[in-house]
């Protein structure tokens, strides 16, 4: 008998620039606490939602079929770099 499962990928967005962090960020100096999470990516600069969506996309679609249970960290390498303390 075959054993049928569902394809439950995880994305793992990071410090993405959204509309709710931006109203966070407007503290004392909204500037400057950018510029330190843009800094705080290996990358240089925080996710953006369009990063995010283009992750998921291949985990949703047909060509992603034997991809199962896979997490998916969109975080420009941040967790990679914690991960190996780089």
């Amino acid at each position: 008998m075959r054993r049928r499962s569902a394809r439950r990928p995880a994305i793992l967005p990071g410090l993405i620039d959204t509309p709710l962090v931006g109203a966070q960020l407007h503290l004392d100096d909204a500037v400057r606490a950018r510029a330190d999470r843009n800094a705080a990516s290996p990358t240089g600069r925080m996710g953006t939602p369009w990063d995010v969506a283009h992750a998921a996309v291949f985990p949703a679609s047909d060509a992603a079929a034997y991809v199962n249970g896979v997490l998916l960290p969109v975080d420009g390498g941040l967790a990679a770099t914690v991960a190996t303390g780089g």
